[in-house]
């Protein structure tokens, strides 16, 4: 601004001894400056962290002032929900907006739009706007909790690789593990440092970072109650369609087993939303068309029960759960025809995998009956569309936090349809001494995955913990040897497990377009 003054509020490149640097590189004597203008002018929030003039940052704030209030408002929104949404909050859509104007009220801000100017202008950090709507206390706040951060630099960069560098040498004290990966074909190097800071000193990292010219910047706490949560899921949605077929093989009949666990998840799905409400400090704005949406995602549970439950009285538990595990293709395939940029020969790849694994259960030593094979691909089918449903709406309607009261709505529909069924049996066949136990069966291996799984969501990055939901596979294969005394001949096995393995493969050459 000292040198081209108006001009500079046009930059689009700066070079440094002919190599083009980031906006904020430090200058030392002795080097030649290259600007390149555009014809508009181009200034963003960020300028006014790097200049130093107070006439540099009125000119980049006249400038962003005059835009207009519709893209002020726009801006301001996308960076304090850009920092909520880091802090695993949700969206800003689903707080009461009175309660969140209300707070505002010691920032001297009378609305959510004039905060959002405010934002876009420059003349309040958005962090203290978070802080201001969502405070914690300042024990939380110095907290220091073990933070793992990954990104990406270009490793060809000598300059973008010394800015990163410096900013690791400022958290060499917090620094508990550093790894650095190159990838031989484009060059980008990959970073994961392992840290022990504070929320506080996360924040600031990661904007560092940004100055610094790092790219897909990640930061996720690997807490042990995530990794309990884990567990528990794994371990218990492996051992869910083995205590079916133990149920099934005891006595219990399929429709009054549907009936219970259709029951039982109204029940649970209450008393859940009763304590997320009681346990809220916060009020929320209300679902928008609940109980349209609702309706939707509980037909693909109702589907999910029904086929699992019919599949149980045909099927080996441990094939079963490996044939639900193609989800990971069936989102894959779908996501290949429905991006914008459509890969067609990725899709028929995917498309002949997954003909080709439905071909092996089929033919392959000792296969179940084809009633029991159809019935777990419709299992398949209906879990597979309620994900991409609930994922839909939660975006589309802008639902995180929330949940609980879409899972409410899904438990009454679920409830209504459990009443109606029980018409159709007998109390001797509904009631008796598996009854409680059932009961006890869904709360473990249905309610509660359920809930640490969403639960995860909104601490772990979904493509972070979903690879191990395939060691359900395994733990079935232990449970239903333990407990029912099924086992199965060696071939079967190994198809398995190597269907398994080439699953594993698959996601992790990222050829899935994680979804829900």
């Amino acid at each position: 601004f000292s040198m081209f003054l108006e001009n500079a509020l046009h930059l689009r490149t700066l070079k440094i001894n002919g190599k083009e640097a980031t906006f904020n590189a430090p200058l030392t004597n002795s080097v030649t400056l290259e600007a390149i203008f555009d014809e508009q002018s181009n200034p963003t929030r960020n300028w006014l962290q790097w200049v130093q003039t107070r006439f540099a940052t009125a000119m980049i704030r006249g400038a962003l002032i005059g835009h207009s209030p519709e893209e002020r408002i726009a801006l301001g929104h996308d960076l304090l929900q850009k920092i909520i949404a880091e802090q695993n909050g949700g969206f800003i859509e689903e707080f009461d907006e009175q309660s969140l104007i209300t707070r505002l009220r010691p920032l001297q801000l009378d609305s959510l739009q004039s905060a959002y100017i405010a934002i876009a202008d420059g003349r309040i950090d958005p962090n203290e706007v978070y802080e201001t709507l969502f405070r914690k206390t300042h024990e939380q706040d110095e907290h220091k909790q073990l933070l793992l951060v990954k990104y990406s630099t270009d490793s060809s960069d000598l300059h973008a690789m010394e800015m990163v560098n410096r900013v690791q040498q400022n958290y060499a004290c917090s620094l508990r593990n550093l790894r650095f990966t190159r990838s031989k074909k484009s060059g980008e190097g990959t970073v994961l440092m392992k840290l022990q800071i504070t929320e506080r000193e996360k924040d600031k990292l990661k904007q560092e970072l940004i100055d610094a010219g790092a790219t897909n910047i990640e930061a996720f706490v690997r807490s042990k109650r995530d990794t309990a949560f884990l567990a528990f899921i794994i371990i218990f949605w492996g051992l869910n369609p083995v205590l079916i077929k133990w149920f099934l093989l005891h006595g219990m009949q399929p429709l009054s087993l549907i009936t219970l666990r259709l029951l039982s998840f109204s029940f649970f799905s209450i008393v859940y939303y009763g304590f997320w409400r009681f346990l809220s400090h916060i009020p929320y704005s209300p679902v928008p068309h609940a109980l349209r949406n609702a309706l939707v995602g509980a037909l693909g549970l109702l589907g999910m029960t029904v086929f699992t439950c019919l599949a149980m009285a045909w099927m080996i538990p441990s094939i079963h759960l490996a044939i639900l595990r193609l989800n990971t293709l069936l989102l894959a395939l779908i996501a290949l025809f429905t991006t914008q940029q459509k890969n067609i020969r990725r899709s028929l790849l995917t498309l002949l995998l997954v003909l080709f694994v439905i071909a092996v259960f089929i033919f392959m030593p000792g296969a179940p009956p084809l009633l029991g094979l159809l019935l777990s691909l419709l299992s398949l089918l209906s879990y597979t569309f309620y994900s991409l449903r609930t994922e839909w709406m939660m975006q589309r309607s802008k639902i995180l936090i929330r949940f609980p009261i879409f899972s409410l709505y899904v438990g009454i529909i679920l409830g209504i349809c459990g009443l109606l069924l029980i018409p159709l049996q007998t109390s001797a066949s509904l009631w008796n001494d598996l009854t409680i136990p059932t009961i006890l069966y869904l709360f473990a291996c249905v309610f509660l995955p359920h809930l640490f799984h969403h639960l995860l969501l909104r601490t772990m990055r979904f493509k972070h913990f979903t690879d191990l939901y395939l060691l359900e596979v395994p733990i079935a294969m232990f449970f239903e040897i333990t407990l029912l005394g099924i086992v199965l001949p060696l071939t079967q096995y190994l198809i398995i497990i190597g269907l398994l393995i080439c699953l594993m493969l698959y996601r992790r050459k990222n050829l899935l377009v994680h979804t829900l």
